[in-house]
C-alpha cells in the first residue's frame, strides 16, 4: 500500500481505475491494488440487485417516454454529493431509482412522477448513552414534524472507540414515522444489547411519501467501559 499526496490539479480520488483502488483512512489518502471480494454475495445484496434490476425494467417498459422526460427535467435541477463530497447532477433514471428504492424500503409503491423537491430535509440526530435505557436518540435539530414520510435508519456493529468513520456494511434496516420523533428521547439500542467500550454508528435517511430523499446523516455514540 502506498500513501499519496494530492497536488493542485487533483484534490481527491475515491474508487478504482484499472487495477488500482484509491481510498482514504486515518493516515490520509492511499492507493492499493484492486482486489475482488472473496466473500460470497449476501442474501441482502442479492435482494438489492434483484430490486435494482426490477426497477430498471419498470423504467424501460412501464414509465412512459413523457414521464421519463419529466424525470430528466427534474434531475437537471437536482444535485447530490458524491464520494468526495462534491455535487453532481443525476440522470432522470438515477433520480427515479433513488426515489423508488427508498419508497419501497418504507413499504410504499414506487413513484411514476418525480417529487416537486427531490431532495428532502436532512435530520440532525444526536445520540447519547443512558445508564438505564442504553443508546438513545436525544435530539433531531430543527425539524418540521408535519412532513409526511418515514425516517430510515441503519446501525453498524460495535466498533473500537478509536474508529472515526464507518462506511458499511450497514445492518438492521428499519424505519419510523416522522411523527414518532415528537416524543424524544427514543431508545435505539437497549442496554442489554450494548457492548462495553464500543462505538456504534447510525445512518439516518429521510424519505417523504412523494419520493423526496435526503442525503444521509451519520452519527455515532460510545458506550462506557462497563454497561
Amino acid at each position: 500500500m502506498a500513501l499519496i499526496k494530492y497536488g493542485p490539479n487533483i484534490s481527491g480520488a475515491s474508487g478504482s481505475v484499472g487495477g488500482t483502488t484509491y481510498a482514504r483512512n486515518r493516515a490520509g489518502a492511499y492507493m492499493r491494488q484492486r482486489t475482488k471480494p472473496v466473500v460470497p454475495v449476501s442474501l441482502r445484496r442479492s435482494a438489492a440487485n434483484s430490486l435494482l434490476s426490477d426497477l430498471l425494467g419498470i423504467w424501460q417498459t412501464v414509465i412512459t417516454p413523457a414521464q421519463r422526460t419529466t424525470w430528466d427535467n427534474a434531475a437537471k435541477l437536482t444535485s447530490f454529493p458524491n464520494k468526495l463530497g462534491d455535487a453532481y447532477t443525476p440522470s432522470g433514471c438515477n433520480l427515479f431509482l433513488r426515489s423508488s428504492i427508498q419508497l419501497l424500503n418504507i413499504n410504499r409503491p414506487y413513484c411514476t412522477a418525480p417529487p416537486v423537491n427531490p431532495v428532502a430535509p436532512t435530520m440532525a440526530p444526536t445520540m447519547a448513552f443512558h445508564a438505564v435505557n442504553g443508546i438513545t436518540l436525544t435530539a433531531i435539530g430543527a425539524w418540521d414534524l408535519t412532513l409526511a414520510g418515514k425516517e430510515l435508519y441503519q446501525m453498524s456493529p460495535p466498533m473500537r472507540r478509536s474508529i472515526n468513520y464507518f462506511k458499511g456494511p450497514w445492518a438492521n434496516l428499519a424505519y419510523q414515522a416522522l411523527t414518532d420523533f415528537v416524543g424524544l428521547p427514543l431508545i435505539f439500542l437497549p442496554l442489554i444489547y450494548c457492548v462495553a467500550k464500543s462505538r456504534y454508528f447510525w445512518k439516518f435517511t429521510t424519505v417523504l411519501n412523494d419520493g423526496s430523499v435526503s442525503s444521509p446523516s451519520i452519527v455515532y455514540c460510545d458506550t462506557p467501559d462497563t454497561v
